[in-house]
């Protein structure tokens, strides 16, 4: 009996020593079946992404210029309102209020951005602000903050409370500017700018690449990563310039996220990548069917991914890239926006309106779950 116990204490160690701790050290929740807790249909739906107070509330901009509030875990209308002028390019959640800027006429045949703060519980306008603007493009959009690109090539940085003009671009050819968790990057054909957002025109730091920026950007302490055009993924120090790695996949990138140290790349070629933060290495890759739309982070073991082709909602395991689960939606829609996750509920958004999908012991309850 003795020489039993000892050789499955052997045996146990072994198999931990090689696979872990299958069944304590993931989250299988995600994996359970899904299903559809509830569907808003809309035939107004629009490519902004939309926005969540990260409790039981998400926003959901439509065209031309409304703004709509549900309840995450039933789909219940809560408040309704529409803005003066069509929304762009965002809209961004701080505290109670839900801010946005919108492009409206000015009465003199020019137009200006206008800043609209709206309480979350009931939709009711708390304040707007009007900033007066030769351009009618809102270049980015983030943290309550708008980068707004002039005629001539200035750059705006603003929000409701204050109006910081800006830098001026000029040379070998502006292309575009995005925003990734508060800051702002201004690229051109081969050079990156990062932006201060309080200082934007003392800036001076200019960081060089050999290809073109595709506006995916994602800091991480003194890295930025930076997507191109050309499907590399380039890593580089933030204080000197320098480029510390690059890692090429087979298409334009169009999404950079975190998963737990390493990175998570969104290609054309119809693949998830995951890479190492620190040398590019490639630990896994994942093709799914079609171009991917975007992702949402479900817990720290599971993403969920969107993408064309199958129509399908994809749930793939972080460590290792498999998909573990999959809800088809209906073959003949199409994604407009990436998902959120808001209480417990994966809330996709697809050209004929939004739906709510959970695990089935998750559907219609109060509090998030893992």
């Amino acid at each position: 009996m003795k020489k039993r116990l000892l050789d499955i204490q052997l045996f146990s160690t072994i198999w931990i020593l090689a696979f872990g701790f299958p069944c304590l050290s993931q989250d299988v929740s995600w994996a359970e079946p899904l299903e559809q807790c509830w569907s808003i249909p809309s035939a107004t739906m629009s490519r902004i992404p939309i926005a969540s107070d990260n409790d039981l509330i998400f926003f959901l901009p439509q065209t031309p210029s409304t703004i709509k509030g549900f309840k995450a875990n039933t789909g219940d209308l809560l408040w309704s309102t529409e803005i003066g002028g069509s929304l762009s390019p965002g809209i961004t959640y701080t505290g109670d209020v839900l801010r946005t800027p919108g492009i409206v006429d000015s009465g003199d045949g020019s137009r200006s951005i206008r800043f609209y703060s709206i309480d979350t519980q009931t939709g009711i306008y708390k304040n707007s602000s009007e900033i007066p603007f030769p351009s009618d493009r809102l270049a980015a959009f983030g943290e309550g903050k708008a980068a707004i690109l002039g005629f001539a090539g200035d750059l705006l940085i603003t929000d409701s409370q204050k109006t910081v003009p800006g830098l001026r671009l000029s040379g070998d050819g502006f292309i575009g500017i995005s925003e990734s968790e508060g800051e702002f990057y201004a690229w051109t054909k081969r050079a990156i700018y990062p932006i201060d957002s309080e200082y934007p025109g003392s800036t001076s730091q200019k960081l060089e690449i050999e290809e073109t920026a595709s506006g995916s950007f994602l800091r991480s302490g003194d890295l930025l990563f930076v997507g191109t055009k050309e499907g590399s993924v380039y890593a580089l120090d933030i204080k000197d310039g320098s480029v510390l790695w690059r890692s090429r996949t087979g298409g334009e990138i169009d999404g950079l996220s975190m998963d737990r140290e390493d990175l998570i790349v969104i290609s054309r070629d119809n693949f998830v990548y995951k890479l190492s933060r620190n040398s590019g290495q490639r630990i896994w890759k994942r093709k799914l069917a079609g171009r991917i739309v975007g992702s949402v982070e479900l817990n720290e073991d599971y993403s969920a991914f969107l993408s064309f082709g199958s129509n399908d909602v994809h749930v793939i395991r972080m460590n290792d890239g498999r998909v573990v689960n999959a809800f088809e939606v209906d073959n003949a829609a199409f994604f407009v926006s990436p998902p959120l996750k808001v209480a417990g509920i994966l809330i996709v958004p697809y050209d004929r309106g939004v739906l709510g999908i959970a695990r089935k012991s998750t559907c219609g309850k109060e509090k998030d779950g893992p």
